[in-house]
């Protein structure tokens, strides 16, 4: 029974997927079989309310699909994979060209990792702000002492350019962010009551008009500060409790939580099947393509799952094909490299410690683990995002599997909505859409006519580098 909402949108009925079982071998040819292409979109920082990066995703391709005269029917139900417990909701797209006719042109499915409730209340504003100014306080020091930092990557340690500018931005925003920090953090506790004491000293209009003068002025000085302490918290708060991985603390469980929900969905994902495998008849992958999409933080977590995909599929025999069946990875505002740049072990020649943490990371290890598109959308105006230059070695502008960063240059003054819209503006909907489509080849080089409209490609000389990091030894 189909239940009609609204034109152009249905609530069906739940289904159960078959999963590849393990021990079982697919059939041959996973890739090209024909079905769905899916995309798994994972959230970015702050309160989410559950399927809001689903509606936001879908709402994108369904927008953009209209403005070249076509249409797209979306239906929703929730499925319930093989091996799994809970139902997974997914929106099922299917786009349809302009012509009288409306014929069929593909079919998306879209699947959300939720994890904002793993976060909420898990971490105070003391704690989020001092690990903010510690981690900045870390990255002053290596930019001002070196100039560069080490990275191991691809079986050797590399010379990262740090990115001109870093030391003076840096300086300004602990010059800026700290008072502030500190205090909205004394707000309400010391502040008041002190500032309120102060004030009194100078006002002689009588008690009962002095008492509200003072209220009203504190007030004014610390109203302002209570959206920011909710902001720090909620948001900045998810950052730290995800990045800081290279340190023991109390949010090691919560990290782990979040990398298993990210890890099940691509896993069911990965492993749904069109059809029940049998010993006489392996069954075909239901989706011969997946594109994994994260924003703001969640690019982060989208960028560990991935990896836990590929670093899974090594020991399998690559079973479920996982480097050939995705087509691309978008980051939309990500933070990857200010994680890989501030939210480290400063800890010198900890050349074993650095090469395991590296074994993690396939995505880093050889670019025949990449899928064929990493594509990163920037912003100036986003300050939490910005190029993604820590995850290629340096002068390989010819890598075709190199990340490619395109910055957004239709943001606002906003840096709220700098960061939070992407979606909306065209830089990330026509990637986004160029992806749902199947069809990459418009963007194969930034440079390239078919770049987005609004971007501009970011493709700068790099600085001749060693190979190896000379002064590591072991």
């Amino acid at each position: 029974m189909v239940k009609r909402a609204a034109a152009g949108l249905q609530l069906l009925e739940p289904i159960r997927v078959a999963a590849l079982a393990s021990g079982v071998s697919p059939s041959p040819e996973p890739a090209l079989s024909d079905g769905p292409t899916a995309m798994l979109v994972c959230h970015g920082m702050g309160q989410q309310v559950p399927f809001e990066t689903l509606d936001a995703l879908a709402r994108c391709l369904r927008d953009r699909h209209r403005l070249g005269g076509g249409d797209v029917d979306v239906a929703l139900r929730f499925v319930l994979f093989e091996g799994c417990e809970q139902a997974t909701p997914r929106a099922e797209l299917r786009f349809h060209d302009g012509s009288p006719e409306a014929r069929f042109q593909r079919e998306v499915h879209l699947y959300e990792a939720y994890w904002a409730p793993l976060t909420e209340g898990a971490i105070n504003y003391w704690q989020t702000a001092t690990k903010l100014i510690v981690a900045g306080w870390q990255g002053l020091q290596q930019s001002i002492r070196r100039k560069r930092f080490d990275r191991w990557m691809f079986g050797r340690y590399w010379w990262m350019r740090i990115v001109p500018g870093t030391a003076q931005t840096l300086v300004a925003l602990l010059v800026v962010l700290a008072p502030i920090l500190l205090l909205a953090l004394a707000a309400g506790v010391a502040i008041a009551p002190v500032f309120s004491w102060w004030i009194g000293r100078f006002l002689s209009a009588g008690p009962a008009l002095d008492a509200v003068l003072r209220l009203l002025i504190v007030a004014i000085v610390l109203l302002p500060l209570i959206p920011l302490r909710r902001f720090v918290r909620q948001y900045l708060g998810d950052v730290i409790i995800y990045v800081s991985s290279h340190e023991v603390n109390a949010f090691w469980q919560i990290r782990d939580k979040i990398k298993a929900i990210g890890l099940q969905a691509a896993a069911q994902i990965y492993r749904a099947l069109s059809s029940q495998p049998s010993a006489d008849a392996p069954g075909r992958f239901t989706y011969p393509t997946i594109t994994l999409v994260g924003h703001s933080l969640g690019s982060v977590v989208a960028y560990d799952t991935l990896n836990s995909m590929i670093r899974g599929d090594q020991l399998d025999d690559d079973r479920l094909r996982v480097v050939a069946r995705t087509q691309a990875l978008i980051t939309l505002g990500s933070p990857l490299d200010k994680v890989a740049f501030m939210f480290r072990e400063h800890a010198k020649n900890a050349v074993v410690r650095e090469a395991l943490a590296a074994g993690m990371q396939p995505l880093i290890q050889d670019y025949r683990y990449r899928p064929r598109y990493w594509l990163n959308v920037f912003s100036k105006r986003d300050v939490i995002s910005g190029l993604l230059d820590y995850f290629d070695p340096p002068n390989q502008a010819d890598e075709p599997r190199r990340v490619r960063n395109y910055e957004d240059t239709d943001a606002g003054l906003n840096p709220v909505s700098a960061h939070t819209d992407y979606w909306l503006r065209s830089v990330g909907s026509n990637i986004l859409y160029c992806a749902a489509m199947g069809d990459l080849t418009g963007i194969e080089r930034p440079a390239a006519a078919g770049a987005p409209a609004g971007a501009r490609s970011v493709e700068k000389a790099v600085k001749p580098a060693p190979q190896t990091a000379p002064h590591v030894e072991w």
